[in-house]
């Protein structure tokens, strides 16, 4: 791993944390869980990764639902490329 990568991960990290303490439930439409995971609308290569404007905290479920269903994620606006 490259040094400007493990930076990009530090700050990563911070962003993260901030982040669910600010969004904590599922923004998913019509969810309620805990959010414990992020998912970069956008993707996560390069400077996207810390964009925090392309950012979605959601449960566990509805960010595998998400990855497993892209054609209708994507028509719902939770995949943006």
């Amino acid at each position: 791993m490259s040094d400007k990568q493990r930076a990009a991960l530090k700050v990563y990290g911070i962003l993260k944390r901030e982040y669910f303490a600010n969004h904590s439930l599922c923004q998913f439409e019509g969810c309620f869980f805990t959010a414990n995971h992020i998912h970069h609308t956008r993707g996560r290569s390069g400077r996207k990764l810390n964009e925090t404007r392309y950012w979605l905290a959601l449960c566990c479920f509805h960010h595998e639902w998400i990855h497993a269903h892209a054609r209708e994620a994507r028509k719902l606006g939770y995949i943006k490329f």
